[in-house]
């Protein structure tokens, strides 16, 4: 899916270049990291990648209004007991559907269900105490209004549905999200841990690729996918094939690593416009060849890509071509010294450039992050605010497991720097459960 050629070769050709102009900011102890490559475009010739980006108005849309003021929001469930209304084995499941009135529980035994073709009913579907029960799924045009809960052996395709919650479950295929009229689709607090191979779908969650994508907002969302623990497997973490009105955030993805013929991205856009990622933790060991958040082949325009963690052993740990008018704030991209990442050099870095033959891309404003801004001539990128990651310090430590771990401690560079009068790099999201509630 992508391979990175141009721009490790350009380092690979110009790595003295590149070393003195870091140390350079590292001796002068800038806040504003801003690395400028004018290699010619040409360097990028051969390589792959992907991009993120946000309208030009993009600055008035945030995750703050989009989450109702509260960057933890875990919804109806919270871990509350099921009141069961009606009881279903895998004999007359459908059956307790059709009986089953608005605002109605249904509570599964322990089964395989089969592919669930949903229904337009306000109604949940949830396991009984103690049970275990299985279930793919396909809803489509018609289907409307209910929940999955506890449902475990999960992954099917949602097109053109609307009003569907999918909650505290376990998959163990790909999930797959379209259609022009899909609206309001939540997939959140799931375990997304099967440990996945190349040979199908190219994702654990694919939102938009096809040709009838989703048409919402950040503000209006036709889906969101939040707080779901993604880890394992050479599948990608979240596709994004391009469409509107998308949120991935305060998910946390963990050693999606490189193993087999997929080239495994955490997550990766082909294309997109009015998208949010936020609060998101993106981590892989050492040994875990990934990329982090990515756009190698352009399409994007209107994405915010705000308030996230990411630790992986690649140079260039979000990295965005011929990407137009996004917003890249608040990240914190941590900084490991050379020989950490997959290529012997050290980490840290967000990167612009375009393909050769691509468009070069503008309007980007990469601001407030703990980050070196690295971009490659003709993109053009304003950056102002960034903090030299190698100069930070956290409050978790650089081993922090949590979102908030990699707040900036009182005494570290960066702090009260930002262009808002806070701490450049991440804001705190608070304690966050990953995966099902309790």
């Amino acid at each position: 899916m992508i391979k990175r050629t141009g721009l490790q070769a350009f380092f690979a050709n110009n790595r003295r270049e590149v070393l003195i102009s870091i140390m350079t900011v590292v001796a002068i102890g800038i806040v504003g990291s801003f690395l400028v490559l004018t290699k010619a475009a040409g360097s990028t010739a051969a390589s792959e990648a992907e991009s993120g980006s946000r309208s030009a108005n993009a600055s008035l849309v945030s995750d703050t209004s989009a989450s109702g003021n509260s960057a933890v929001k875990f919804g109806a469930p919270s871990g509350s007991p099921v009141t069961c209304n009606l009881n279903a084995t895998t004999a007359n499941f459908a059956a307790q559907v059709t009986a089953a009135s608005a605002g109605q529980t249904i509570c599964l035994a322990t089964g395989n269900y089969g592919t669930w073709a949903g229904v337009n009913k306000a109604i949940t579907i949830s396991a009984a105490s103690g049970a275990s029960p299985t279930m793919k799924f396909t809803f489509t045009s018609g289907d409307n209004g209910f929940t999955l809960d506890r449902i475990g052996g999960l992954g099917g395709t949602i097109s053109n549905a609307t009003n569907i919650t999918i909650q505290n479950g376990t998959f163990t295929s790909t999930v797959e999200v379209d259609g022009a009229s899909t609206n309001n689709i939540r997939i959140s607090h799931n375990n997304v841990l099967w440990p996945a191979s190349s040979g199908g779908p190219n994702a654990k969650i694919i939102l938009n690729e096809s040709v009838t994508p989703t048409a919402g907002t950040v503000a209006s969302p036709s889906v969101i996918v939040e707080y779901n623990d993604i880890q394992n497997g050479d599948l990608d973490g979240v596709h994004i094939g391009g469409g509107a009105g998308l949120i991935v955030r305060y998910n946390r993805f963990k050693n999606l690593c490189d193993a087999g013929s997929n080239h495994t991205d955490n997550i990766q856009f082909e294309g997109g416009r009015e998208v949010l990622i936020s609060g998101n933790l993106v981590y892989a060991a050492q040994s875990c060849n990934t990329q982090g958040i990515t756009s190698f082949d352009g399409g994007t325009n209107g994405v915010i890509i705000e308030n996230n963690v990411v630790d992986i052993p690649r140079d260039w740990e979000i990295e965005l071509y011929s990407d137009k008018n996004s917003i890249v704030r608040h990240n914190t991209i941590v900084w490991r010294a050379a020989p950490y990442s997959g290529f012997g050099h050290a980490t840290g870095i967000i990167d612009f450039e375009n393909k050769s033959g691509d468009p070069a891309g503008t309007g980007t404003h990469a601001y407030d992050n703990v980050a070196f801004i690295s971009v490659v001539s003709p993109t053009t990128v304003t950056s102002d605010h960034n903090t030299n990651p190698s100069t930070v310090t956290f409050v978790g430590g650089v081993n922090s497991t949590t979102h908030d771990g990699f707040l900036l401690t009182a005494g570290s560079a960066g702090h009260l720097a930002a262009s808002d009068g806070t701490d450049t790099g991440i804001y705190a999201i608070g304690n966050v459960t990953y995966g099902p509630l309790p």
